[in-house]
């Protein structure tokens, strides 16, 4: 008796819901975020700070009351800067980087902002995919302003790389 081979059907996820962090959220958002990889790992506190100072910009992803999802930014009266993006992997895929992506950039464009900045590692392929993806879904403008180029004088093996984009409406 040969086994039969597993059949795995993915289809839309229609039952997703999305919601402002709070403060209440900072331990379950560093937790997604460990879930996430290849996402940096911050202080718990970090999370604090993003959701309690910047809740607006902040946002859980939950499907059948289990967080599968997030999204933090931080904002300034001028700008709107996504800080990191994260869907758990066995919901990747299916479309939940665009619901995530879509809440900061309402939430940005609700406040008067011109538009969203990210920064993509070079080699995150995946990220810059469902980006550039939801910007032309959406008729956006994605361009490249930038990059962040850090490294620390005391340790010389650190050094953190990404490129800075902007999204904004097509006038």
């Amino acid at each position: 008796c040969s086994p039969r081979p597993l059949v795995v059907s993915v289809q839309p996820m229609t039952d997703i819901t999305l919601r402002a962090a709070t403060d209440a959220d900072a331990s379950l958002l560093h937790s997604l975020a460990r879930e996430c990889p290849p996402l940096d790992l911050h202080t718990h506190y970090t999370y604090w700070v993003k959701a309690a100072l910047f809740g607006s910009g902040c946002f859980i992803a939950e499907l059948d009351g289990r967080a599968v999802g997030f999204v933090t930014s931080v904002s300034t009266a001028e700008r709107q800067l996504i800080w990191q993006i994260g869907v758990l992997p066995e919901f990747r895929g299916q479309g939940m980087s665009h619901d995530l992506i879509d809440a900061v950039v309402s939430s940005a464009f609700a406040n008067g902002r011109g538009g969203v900045e990210f920064s993509i590692a070079p080699e995150n392929a995946a990220s810059f995919a469902a980006f550039s993806s939801y910007a032309v879904k959406h008729g956006y403008h994605m361009n490249e302003i930038g990059v962040v180029d850090l490294e620390d004088p005391l340790d010389p093996t650190f050094r953190e790389y990404e490129k800075l984009y902007l999204m904004t409406a097509v006038a």
